[in-house]
């Protein structure tokens, strides 16, 4: 697998995936193991996604246009896909991604805070999202 990960380089969770490759691949050979690839290419996809949908709010919300809709969804996914990514990373280094000397368990502590600074989820999804979606 390619070390920088492509388009993941400077996410949060992008920081994860690197985090991952190289113990992965220099000390336990995991990445040769199927279900390891597997989910690397999950969590590479869904960061791609959750980075397309940001870019697709953007411009509108440069050109003051009405883009409330797509910034939330793109808050909702971007929180949840960096939340998901940092766990998922943090069980690929199994016992050693909780060790706080490896900066994955960081990743995941950061992360698990987005959420909660970014917007109450269910607010997001009820109030701004859901209502625009039915207006």
């Amino acid at each position: 697998m390619s070390s920088d990960f492509g388009e993941c380089d400077d996410s949060l969770a992008g920081l994860a995936l690197k985090e991952i490759a190289p113990p992965i691949n220099q000390y336990s050979g995991l990445t040769l193991f199927p279900p390891s690839q597997y989910k690397l290419g999950h969590m590479a996809t869904h960061l791609a996604a959750a980075r397309q949908l940001t870019y697709a709010a953007a411009p509108a919300m440069d050109k003051d246009e009405a883009a409330t809709v797509t910034a939330a969804m793109a808050k909702l996914l971007a929180c949840d896909v960096a939340v998901w990514v940092t766990q998922e990373g943090q069980l690929i280094h199994g016992g050693w991604g909780y060790g706080e000397e490896y900066a994955i368990s960081r990743y995941v502590v950061d992360a698990l805070v987005l959420p909660i600074f970014d917007g109450v989820k269910p607010i997001l999804e009820l109030k701004v999202i859901a209502r625009m979606l039915l207006a």
